[in-house]
């Protein structure tokens, strides 16, 4: 049952506010949801085995790779010159979103590298990869509408079974993570338009 409690409190506010305020106090009662779906969260899951201070080292050094990951992908794809792939690594680094991004450890990476796979996948005629990669998309499923309509628009038939069949087993991942009532507080969370 505790299992079951703490999946439960992924996305209740109480449990949050409760978590948010041992971290820093100073917060008052304004709270950082969560607004990934389930399964992020057992993704995500090693980072809260370690101290704060080592998952802040861990997420920062992961979102270093990713984005070091992304920029090498960009400049082989685009077949950039080598001062055209030095201006892209510096628009990359000074960039006030990336600096927030690393700064607040968010997982804003993990849907670069995704985005940048489906483009890459579509560009190269891949139907497979970006039926996929659209699914894994479902990370953060505000950004998934897009891909699939891309996907429709191609009528890339096997590419959208391959998308739907992905995010039909992440859904099924979150409803054995947090059952059909932590579902219902995660969408309850999304249409909340104080909390998105």
């Amino acid at each position: 049952s505790d299992v079951c409690s703490s999946d439960l409190a992924l996305y209740d506010h109480a449990s949050q506010l409760a978590i948010q305020k041992a971290i820093d106090p100073r917060i008052g009662d304004s709270t950082l949801p969560f607004t990934y779906p389930p399964f992020v969260a057992w993704i995500l899951m090693p980072l809260g085995w370690l101290p704060f201070s080592a998952a802040f080292i861990a997420i920062t050094l992961i979102n270093g790779i990713l984005l070091a990951v992304s920029l090498q992908l960009l400049m082989r794809s685009l077949q950039l010159s080598r001062e055209q792939s030095t201006w892209l690594v510096l628009g990359g680094l000074c960039n006030f979103g990336v600096h927030s991004a690393i700064l607040q450890g968010q997982a804003s990476f993990i849907l670069l590298i995704l985005l940048l796979m489906f483009t890459l996948t579509v560009q190269g005629q891949r139907r497979f990869g970006a039926g996929f990669s659209t699914g894994l998309i479902f990370f953060k499923p505000q950004f998934q509408p897009v891909p699939l309509i891309i996907l429709l628009t191609r009528r890339w038939w096997p590419a959208l079974i391959v998308a739907s069949l992905t995010v039909i087993v992440l859904i099924l991942c979150s409803v054995v993570l947090v059952g059909f009532s932590g579902i219902i507080q995660y969408v309850q969370l999304l249409t909340d338009r104080k909390s998105v």
